[in-house]
């Protein structure tokens, strides 16, 4: 149990990367070549980056439960190694919408 949540925590850290930098390319390269429809307040774009938004954090969630479980399992073993890996996977979501608010 220990080593399978510890393998799906690290693939969490390591998907949420992935689509922030996605998300972040999208934004920067292809988000302003989508046009909103006139009068419409959001447009294809809009949802796209949402789509990236919703996954995110849906990652991000997972890790943080899978941090919690893996504490709980063996807090003297675990415990560090899923706070780090947590840290990182903070990193992301931290930086993508940093990014996209601007």
């Amino acid at each position: 149990m220990e080593s399978r949540c510890g393998k799906i925590l690290c693939a969490c850290s390591a998907l949420v990367h992935f689509f922030a930098f996605l998300g972040v390319f999208y934004h920067g390269q292809l988000y302003q070549k989508i046009s909103v429809a006139p009068g419409e307040p959001y447009g294809l774009g809009d949802i796209i980056s949402l789509f990236f938004a919703f996954i995110i954090m849906a990652i991000w969630s997972l890790s943080f439960v899978l941090t919690i479980v893996l504490s709980a399992i063996n807090f003297k073993k675990n415990s560090l190694f899923s706070l780090k890996v947590l840290l990182f996977s903070t990193v992301a979501p931290l930086g993508y919408f940093f990014y996209t608010s601007m």
